[in-house]
């Protein structure tokens, strides 16, 4: 199972169960790989949407590709899925620096009493580019890939659920904003191979803003 999920498309207009708090902006980018992105304001700004791609996988690959701006809160988390009948959930975060100038990844995988945190202060990207994410899960072990880097692994419990939600642009119970521009997710039911993950170079997307 592979599902490329075009965040632009989620919006009310073209998907009638989302629902949108604040107002995040559709930016078109005219010759690309996605012809539109959506930014988010860092303050109130979520798409939340019903379902989990990932309910019958006990492996699986989740990337976002996205652009953080140079602003907003240290902490800002910008995928969020939870289980709807419990806390067990994955999110995709970043982190930036004082200065705004760089950011670092932080993945998680919530299972029952068990939290996994992958983060690293020391591995900087900038902010103001494009950049892709992703988080890996099989035999019991946990990735955290950043521009088909492998940056961080460890030990991690996991149990897919049938029942969630999707939050984008903040955590589900709206702390954390995002300031940035999400173009697209993609979920898989397997560890995808890292030659095969997905790296900003080869989508070639101007700068948003």
């Amino acid at each position: 199972m592979e599902i490329i999920v075009n965040i632009a498309q989620l919006l009310p207009s073209f998907h009638s169960e989302t629902v949108v708090r604040g107002a995040p902006e559709i930016r078109s980018l005219e010759a690309s790989a996605f012809p539109a992105v959506v930014l988010f304001n860092g303050r109130e700004d979520q798409i939340v949407i019903p379902g989990n791609p990932l309910s019958k996988a006990r492996e699986f690959t989740l990337e976002a590709l996205f652009f953080p701006f140079a602003e907003g809160e240290e902490e800002q988390r910008f995928v969020h899925l939870q289980n709807e009948k419990g806390e067990d959930r994955i999110l995709l975060e970043t982190r930036l620096t004082e200065d705004r100038q760089h950011w670092y990844g932080d993945t998680i995988i919530a299972a029952g009493e068990q939290i996994t945190f992958l983060n690293d202060p020391q591995k900087l990207h900038p902010t103001g580019a494009w950049a892709t994410m992703a988080l890996r899960f099989a035999n019991g072990q946990m990735e955290q890939w950043v521009n088909r880097q492998q940056e961080l692994t460890a030990p991690a419990e996991y149990q897919p659920w049938a029942v969630g939600r999707i939050s984008l642009g903040q955590r589900l119970n709206r702390i954390s904003p995002f300031a940035g521009s999400l173009a697209a997710l993609r979920f898989a039911d397997f560890p995808r191979a890292p030659q095969d993950l997905w790296q900003p170079a080869q989508f070639a997307l101007p700068d948003p803003r």
